[in-house]
């Protein structure tokens, strides 16, 4: 239940942030080598998100190629190295009981 109130706030939180983007808006202007580049300020944070995304993708599959294709690594699980139960006929008892 926590985890569903803090998806919605994270949500909500995001939702009031583009809103808010919408509501002024404003120009960016980037002079870079003698070019300059004029956008909004929603085209230029959508670059800047999409940029984002983009190289944590090529992180990740640079990552993945790194070890060898395992993107999520599962944990071994905690057994103590004695923890079977092995069902073994009695040495003592040559006998079966369950013999007719």
């Amino acid at each position: 239940m926590i985890r569903i109130i803090i998806f919605l706030l994270a949500v909500g939180i995001v939702a009031l942030g583009i809103a808010w983007l919408a509501d002024r808006p404003g120009e960016v202007t980037v002079q870079w080598m003698g070019l300059q580049i004029e956008t909004s300020v929603m085209v230029a944070a959508f670059a800047v998100l999409t940029t984002t995304a983009l190289l944590l993708f090529l992180w990740t599959v640079r990552y993945a190629m790194a070890n060898r294709g395992s993107i999520i690594t599962m944990p071994a699980p905690n057994k103590a190295p004695n923890c079977r139960r092995v069902i073994l006929p009695c040495a003592s008892n040559s006998s079966n009981s369950f013999s007719e």
